[in-house]
């Protein structure tokens, strides 16, 4: 598994378990990379995964948020 694999599963986790709640904003990427020892780039993909997975949604220049679980893709693990 890829370290934006692991990163992605991770973040999805903390959305699964309601560690992040519909609407909260996911911290930035520099504070997400230096929290994780990881790259912006690899966070920059995960959350780019999270969101194709409806988990997130993304707007620049703006934090992402997680979105409600009606949103997420029937996919996306964790889904109610």
């Amino acid at each position: 598994r890829t370290v934006r694999e692991q990163i992605t599963d991770r973040l999805a986790g903390m959305i699964r378990g309601r560690l992040l709640r519909p609407g909260d904003a996911l911290p930035g990427e520099r504070e997400l990379a230096a929290q994780l020892a990881v790259s912006r780039e690899t966070v920059r993909g995960a959350i780019q995964a999270l969101a194709a997975l409806g988990l997130v949604e993304v707007a620049q220049g703006a934090r992402s948020r997680v979105n409600p679980a009606a949103r997420w893709a029937p996919t996306a693990p964790g889904k109610p």
